[in-house]
């Protein structure tokens, strides 16, 4: 996949605790984002990758990358989160002591709000969990959101469209006011995003139809 990124100049890069918000398409998102982001990104991921339970290899459950993801995690200081779907008395106070303490330190951490890459059909996006607001307000930190797009199309060699909105701090900001603006802020970056998308269709369609 061949990333095509867009407002660059939106990232934060100074000496700031960030929270990075990306929406989520696909297990590669931390690792394209990672490798675009001049950052060390500390990612929230499911308890499960940690036990070896999954890997992020396509969600393959083979031993060896189950236990290559685990110790990667580890080693890359992730937080492991349980959601209460799937255990419902999970407890995760540890791992938000643990977000605290780095974004006091000017770090930054990654959240993915749907919490996983499943979608309704036809739905762009799941359901954002809006806990991340709570972390960003007690600690002063940005929140920058960050959209997403996969083009599994052949015609345009299977891309990845990465959107940088406009960061923000929710500090002065009721829970529902930082809420609404970070859900206009992905409508808006994903409707760039796949207008940016068909404006490459076009242009390559145009280049084919003019070999002819």
């Amino acid at each position: 996949f061949q990333p095509i990124v867009l407002h660059e100049e939106n990232l934060i890069l100074d000496n700031s605790g960030v929270v990075i918000l990306p929406n989520h398409m696909s297990t590669l998102d931390p690792l394209i984002l990672t490798s675009l982001i001049d950052k060390n990104i500390h990612w929230a991921a499911l308890k499960r990758f940690f036990d070896g339970a999954d890997s992020i290899f396509n969600n393959s459950k083979n031993p060896l990358l189950c236990k290559i993801t685990s110790i990667g995690f580890k080693k890359l200081e992730y937080f492991p989160i349980e959601r209460l779907i799937d255990n419902p008395k999970a407890n995760n106070i540890h791992s938000l002591k643990d977000m605290q303490i780095f974004l006091k330190n000017k770090q930054y951490i990654g959240i993915f709000p749907e919490g996983t890459t499943r979608k309704e059909n036809g739905e762009d996006f799941g359901t954002f969990d809006p806990s991340f607001i709570a972390l960003a307000r007690r600690n002063d930190s940005w929140i920058q959101p960050i959209t997403v797009l996969w083009i599994k199309d052949l015609e345009l060699d299977n891309k990845v469209i990465i959107n940088y909105g406009k960061p923000f701090k929710a500090t002065n900001m009721t829970k529902d006011e930082a809420y609404d603006k970070y859900i206009n802020i992905q409508i808006d970056c994903l409707n760039e995003n796949k207008e940016y998308a068909k404006k490459l269709k076009e242009e390559k369609l145009l280049k084919k139809f003019k070999k002819l």
